[in-house]
This record gives structure tokens, C-alpha cells and sequence, in this order.
């Protein structure tokens, strides 16, 4: 009997996309000193700036943690032969142009 002890539910790849999206926020917020507004850098003292940028650095890995659920999933559609790349194709095409045509309309808007 082959017992798979590594499978992921939908939740568990939702928490380490949302893991990974705080790491991303983390990382464009505190990697760069340059972006910290003047009247803040009185509250970082030269050494807590270096430990903000390493914290902030540590974000880099949140496009691995975030590609590998998605490349998981995949992995399993095409094991299963269920993926369909027309439809997949197709998908990302209508998602794109509705997203296209609501922000062309706000461009006009604003």
C-alpha cells in the first residue's frame, strides 16, 4: 500500500499564497531605505535600519512560495488529465480583457 503523506488541500495552498503575499508586502515595504519617508527616519536608528533591510530581504523568496502551489496544481491536473489548455488559455484571455476594459473606462473616468 503506497501512502502519500504530502498532499495539499485547497486551504493549505491558499495559506502559502497568503504566506507569500505578506512576505511580498514585507519585502517592498522594509527592503528599501530609500523609500522610508523623511519624517520617519528619526524612529530607525542606523542599526534597526540594518535589521529592517535584512527582514525586509528575507521577503525575496515569497515568488518561489508562491509559484509552487500553483506549479502543484498544475502538476496534479495534467497527472489526473484534467488539465485543458484551451480552457486555461481561454480563462486567462477573459480575465485579461475584463480587466483591460475596466481600467480602460477609468482612465477616461478620472
Amino acid at each position: 500500500m503506497n501512502v502519500n503523506k504530502w498532499q495539499f488541500s485547497r486551504q493549505d495552498t491558499e495559506a502559502l499564497k497568503g504566506v507569500s503575499i505578506l512576505l511580498m508586502l514585507m519585502h517592498h515595504s522594509m527592503a528599501f531605505p530609500d523609500r522610508i519617508p523623511q519624517k520617519y527616519e528619526f524612529a530607525v536608528s542606523s542599526l534597526g535600519l540594518k535589521h529592517l533591510i535584512l527582514v525586509g530581504s528575507f521577503g525575496k523568496i515569497c515568488v518561489a512560495i508562491f509559484m509552487f502551489p500553483g506549479g502543484l496544481g498544475l502538476a496534479k491536473q495534467i497527472q489526473a488529465n484534467k488539465f485543458h489548455f484551451i480552457k486555461k488559455v481561454w480563462g486567462l484571455y477573459r480575465v485579461y480583457w475584463r480587466v483591460f476594459l475596466y481600467s480602460f473606462h477609468l482612465v477616461f473616468f478620472f
